[in-house]
Protein backbone atom coordinates (compact mmCIF):
# COMPACT_ATOMS: atom_id res chain seq x y z
CA UNK A 1 0.00 0.00 0.00
CA UNK A 2 2.78 2.44 1.26
CA UNK A 3 4.11 1.32 -2.70
CA UNK A 4 1.55 2.44 -4.02
CA UNK A 5 0.88 5.69 -2.42
CA UNK A 6 4.37 6.62 -3.21
CA UNK A 7 4.18 5.84 -7.04
CA UNK A 8 1.25 8.10 -7.17
CA UNK A 9 3.01 10.96 -5.46
CA UNK A 10 6.15 10.67 -7.58
CA UNK A 11 3.68 10.40 -10.10
CA UNK A 12 1.76 13.39 -9.29
CA UNK A 13 4.95 15.73 -8.76
CA UNK A 14 6.81 14.86 -11.81
CA UNK A 15 3.65 15.91 -13.71
CA UNK A 16 3.89 19.27 -12.25
CA UNK A 17 7.43 19.85 -12.72
CA UNK A 18 7.06 18.96 -15.99
CA UNK A 19 3.69 21.11 -16.79
CA UNK A 20 5.53 23.91 -15.05
CA UNK A 21 8.51 23.26 -17.26
CA UNK A 22 5.91 23.38 -20.24
CA UNK A 23 4.52 26.67 -19.20
CA UNK A 24 7.36 28.66 -18.67
CA UNK A 25 8.65 27.72 -22.65
CA UNK A 26 5.10 28.48 -23.77
CA UNK A 27 5.36 31.81 -22.11
CA UNK A 28 8.88 32.66 -23.34
CA UNK A 29 7.98 31.44 -27.07
CA UNK A 30 4.76 34.19 -26.73
CA UNK A 31 6.59 37.34 -25.37
CA UNK A 32 9.20 36.74 -28.06
CA UNK A 33 6.80 36.61 -30.93
CA UNK A 34 4.46 39.39 -28.82
CA UNK A 35 7.42 41.70 -29.06
CA UNK A 36 7.37 41.49 -33.03
CA UNK A 37 3.70 42.56 -33.11
CA UNK A 38 0.19 40.81 -32.44
CA UNK A 39 -0.12 37.50 -31.89
CA UNK A 40 -2.89 34.66 -32.60
CA UNK A 41 -3.38 31.30 -30.27
CA UNK A 42 -5.06 28.37 -30.88
CA UNK A 43 -4.76 24.75 -29.69
CA UNK A 44 -6.02 21.46 -30.50
CA UNK A 45 -6.82 19.19 -27.21
CA UNK A 46 -5.07 15.66 -27.27
CA UNK A 47 -7.15 13.47 -24.26
CA UNK A 48 -4.88 10.65 -24.75
CA UNK A 49 -2.70 11.92 -27.05
CA UNK A 50 -0.30 14.72 -27.62
CA UNK A 51 -1.93 17.74 -28.69
CA UNK A 52 -0.68 21.00 -30.28
CA UNK A 53 -0.36 24.90 -29.46
CA UNK A 54 0.12 26.95 -32.45
CA UNK A 55 1.32 30.63 -32.42
CA UNK A 56 0.89 33.17 -35.31
CA UNK A 57 2.48 36.83 -35.72
CA UNK A 58 0.32 38.65 -37.28
CA UNK A 59 1.13 41.64 -38.97
CA UNK A 60 -1.03 45.23 -39.46
CA UNK A 61 -2.80 43.90 -42.67
CA UNK A 62 -3.74 40.37 -41.30
CA UNK A 63 -1.31 38.67 -42.89
CA UNK A 64 0.76 35.59 -40.72
CA UNK A 65 4.07 36.52 -40.90
CA UNK A 66 5.31 33.99 -38.75
CA UNK A 67 4.61 30.43 -36.85
CA UNK A 68 5.24 28.44 -34.14
CA UNK A 69 4.38 24.61 -33.32
CA UNK A 70 4.73 24.05 -29.74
Amino acid sequence: MLQLVLVIAIAFVLQALLSGIQMKHFSDEFVKLRRQGKVAVGRKAGGFHAGAIVMFLIDDKGKIRKGKKL
